[in-house]
């Protein structure tokens, strides 16, 4: 009985019930985008952030006492190990030293640089990065080295090479007394004083030891905006076998991703995993990832309640003026002996069929539009997660429900007598 009433009371005042359905499809729509967004935020926003660049970076401890302080190839490959490489977005190991350009200084950097463009995305090249499987010998120099000396891609480069030994890791000054951090990246100079944080100079001595002349072919400039600029880059096993330090590096800057595990735990266990090795967190920038994601999930959040609050008000509108249009039928039925608990039960089951209908239409759409969103921001789809369809579904009834209230309290106070006689 109830049920017929119920639907031949939809069927009557389908323009209505079809104003409340779409107040809460945009509810809905937004639960939904919400959840299937904030599900896979972590993993797609840890991936996205990597663009910040290495966010920790594996340094030798200051306690060791062998191979100069530098960190052997085979320990490097650690970090392929399964227990630590899920957690790893990229890394790139790295080995300096100094030399000459035509008589002026310059620091030497050893990489890999399929590497350094995964982890670092944000470098500018001008022509093209170093091939690190081709065995020519070709370099790429920082944009203020080449404004000085006037080079341009394609020109030879006689780069003088130190081969003094290493010393022990020490901040120390150069000749002109400027103190040089040959680490730091431009990620860091965005984010503070890198040289507090990657203590490791190994520019001593810059103007002593024998120096041995290499000609490289400029392939590739490098704009970074920070100490890049200043830099000449090399392949890692060319400036390995060059600086007499083969299958050896510096240290190892690494992107770690967040979403899994805490960054302070990867990097324990990447001590744990290669000893006599310190992995030093650069917290500015862990920091920053984590206010970002933050800051969107509370504006999303914050969208999804004003969306909700905006339904829930269309929701009563359409109920209170649903129970104006049929007092004299409420009349009806308290006169012929109806009970406030079943009148209530006929608006409350209207009610949930709207919260229904409107939440499993907001969630398909919702749905679609969170690909649409992951497509654009991630470059990737949103996955599906089969718990977001009960849990919209739950909150869209109940929100319906809640904005029926006043409503159906306002029904149940109608006074049969004063209904019928037209008052």
């Amino acid at each position: 009985m109830l049920k017929r009433v119920v639907f031949k009371s939809i069927k009557n005042r389908k323009n209505r019930i079809l104003v409340a359905v779409l107040a809460v499809v945009m509810g809905a729509s937004m639960i939904s985008i919400l959840l299937n967004i904030s599900l896979d935020l972590n993993g797609k926003m840890a991936k996205e952030l990597r663009a910040f660049g290495a966010n920790l970076v594996i340094l030798p401890d200051e306690n060791r006492e062998t191979n100069w302080q530098l960190i052997s190839m085979d320990e490097v490959n650690e970090l392929n190990n399964s227990n630590i490489s899920a957690n790893i977005y990229g890394f790139a190991p790295y080995i300096y030293s100094v030399g000459k350009i035509k008589e002026q200084n310059v620091v030497i950097v050893g990489g890999n640089y399929e590497n350094i463009k995964k982890i670092s995305p944000w470098w500018k090249v001008e022509g093209s990065w170093n091939d690190d499987s081709s065995s020519e010998s070709t370099i790429m120099i920082g944009a203020k080295v080449a404004a000085q000396l006037g080079y341009r891609i394609g020109d030879d480069v006689v780069l003088n090479i130190r081969k003094e030994s290493y010393k022990k890791q020490t901040e120390v000054k150069d000749s002109n007394q400027t103190q040089v951090d040959a680490t730091t990246s431009a990620s860091q100079n965005a984010n503070g004083d890198a040289s507090k944080r990657w203590p490791l100079n190994i520019l001593s001595g810059i103007d002593n030891g024998e120096y041995e002349p290499k000609k490289f072919r400029l392939v590739g400039i490098v704009s970074t905006g920070g100490s890049e600029d200043n830099q000449v880059f090399i392949k890692l096993n060319e400036a390995q076998k060059l600086f007499n330090r083969e299958s050896q590096v510096n240290l190892i800057q690494v992107s770690v991703l967040t979403n899994k595990n805490p960054i302070d735990k990867v990097a324990s266990q990447i001590e744990k995993q290669i000893p006599g090795t310190r992995a030093r967190v650069l917290s500015q920038i862990s920091k920053a990832e984590g206010n970002i994601q933050g800051k969107i999930l509370f504006l999303m959040i914050l969208v999804t309640i004003l969306t909700l609050v905006g339904s829930g008000l269309s929701v009563m509108s359409t109920m209170t003026t649903t129970v104006l249009e049929r007092r004299k039928e409420v009349g009806m039925m308290k006169a012929i002996g109806a009970e406030n608990k079943k009148i209530a039960e006929i608006f409350y089951l209207e009610a949930s069929a709207i919260g229904l209908a409107g939440g499993a239409i907001g969630y398909i759409l919702g749905f679609l539009m969170a690909q649409v969103i992951g497509k654009s921001v991630f470059n990737t789809f949103i996955s599906f997660h089969v718990t977001v369809i009960p849990i919209t579904l739950i909150i869209t009834v109940l929100l319906v429900l809640i904005s029926s209230k006043i409503p159906v309290g306002q029904a149940i106070k109608i006074d049969p007598v004063v209904t019928l006689r037209g008052e």
